[in-house]
């Protein structure tokens, strides 16, 4: 009879203290910090060319992405959310980048857009995705309209045509060019950077854009009669394509003797030496990295990891990649959420240590969302496979 008396309170007992255990459980739960897996966590999205011209760009966005992933998961994620990275092929087509973004939103949960593309690519997506309000943090797309009040979820950090054409302008005015032409690809980019330019370069100088098609592989036929006639004193090369690359061996093939100037920085890209050999001597190309731009503590630290993991120092424009991918953790870390609508307008708000300064947005007239870019740089090389770092600078132009 013992027996069958003290086997009932036991087990009455033992239910007991089982219910009172999760009751404290739960109670405790709901007093402890949240882990990362307790919270939506912060997806970094990656809607970017992986296939084509632009596949090493696209391929390189990823990478960094995923090493900013590996660092915050290391540190305990982003408020105390796991980081992860999707990403998807865009082929270099709207429609398809389009689709893939919102499978990305919709599917994987993207908190945020980077790495897009070309201007005009960008702004149709950002233009698609404007109801979803994603935040789409541009790092490199140089398009006027790219940003503004009527894309509110859209925020830039690096140049933009206006500012660009505006500093080159001046650059051109104290150079010994006076006969120039513009060689731009027919897209936002090459069209908006030749207006922009054209519009503010001193009256004594004469310009002459040339347009030509985005994805064209030879312009021996435009470049010869430029040859048989006055020659230009200065080509400026405003495209983005492979023939970026090839213009310096075409454009001496085709007898031309004019300076070549890149409007942006894509001499410092490996793609640059492996296709212009000796022809690449002697270029001259806009960037913002000179000797008078010091790194601080959190460009260092990036340099460094990035060196580490990839065998080579960041180029340029992937330092303002990892500022856009530290805006958005600053967004999540002041608003405590990933809700885009509030990230949205939290970014409005964030300053922080960016890799070469201080970053914040602008909303003004002409630079809406805009983390400008500060002094612009001409440089020079003067050997073969020189980098930018031993490049000579020649002008070094302040807003």
């Amino acid at each position: 009879m013992v027996k069958n008396i003290i086997e009932p309170v036991c087990a009455n007992r033992r239910k007991f203290l089982a219910g009172t255990a999760l009751v404290l459980a739960t109670s405790w739960s709901g007093l402890r910090p949240a882990a990362a897996e307790d919270k939506a966590p912060v997806v970094l999205g990656f809607a970017t060319g992986l296939s084509g011209a632009q596949a090493q760009y696209g391929r390189d966005n990823v990478k960094i992405g995923e090493l900013f992933a590996e660092q915050m998961n290391s540190q305990g994620g982003i408020d105390g959310r796991k980081v992860s990275v999707v990403s998807g092929d865009t082929q270099d087509q709207p429609d398809i980048a389009i689709s893939l973004a919102r499978r990305l939103i919709r599917e994987d949960g993207a908190t945020a857009l980077f790495g897009h593309g070309g201007s005009g690519l960008t702004l149709a997506l950002s233009q698609a995705l404007k109801s979803t309000k994603v935040p789409l943090l541009l790092s490199y797309i140089w398009g006027n309209s790219n940003t503004g009040p009527s894309l509110p979820s859209v925020y830039r950090i690096g140049p933009f045509n206006a500012y660009v054409a505006t500093l080159m302008a001046k650059y051109l005015k104290q150079s010994p060019y006076k006969n120039i032409v513009i060689l731009a690809e027919d897209t936002a980019y090459g069209t908006d950077f030749a207006k922009d330019l054209s519009g503010k370069v001193d009256a004594g100088l004469k310009v002459e854009t040339i347009p030509f098609q985005a994805k064209i592989q030879d312009l021996s036929p435009v470049l010869g009669k430029l040859a048989s006639g006055t020659q230009p004193d200065a080509i400026i090369v405003a495209g983005n394509y492979q023939i970026i690359y090839s213009l310096q061996n075409q454009i001496p093939a085709a007898g031309l003797k004019s300076q070549i100037i890149g409007a942006w920085d894509y001499p410092t890209t490996p793609e640059f030496w492996e296709t212009a050999g000796k022809n690449g001597v002697g270029v001259i190309y806009a960037t913002f990295t000179g000797p008078s731009v010091k790194l601080t503590a959190t460009g260092e630290a990036f340099r460094a990891s990035y060196a580490a993991k990839f065998g080579r120092d960041p180029l340029f424009y992937e330092y303002f990649l990892w500022d856009c991918l530290n805006a958005l953790r600053k967004a999540v870390t002041d608003s405590k959420s990933v809700d885009p609508a509030v990230l949205t307008e939290t970014l409005a708000k964030v300053s922080f240590e960016g890799t070469t300064g201080s970053i914040h947005f602008n909303q003004e007239e002409g630079a809406w969302n805009q983390a400008l870019s500060g002094t612009l740089f001409m440089k020079q090389y003067t050997e073969v496979k020189q980098t930018d770092a031993a490049a000579k600078v020649v002008a070094e132009i302040a807003p």
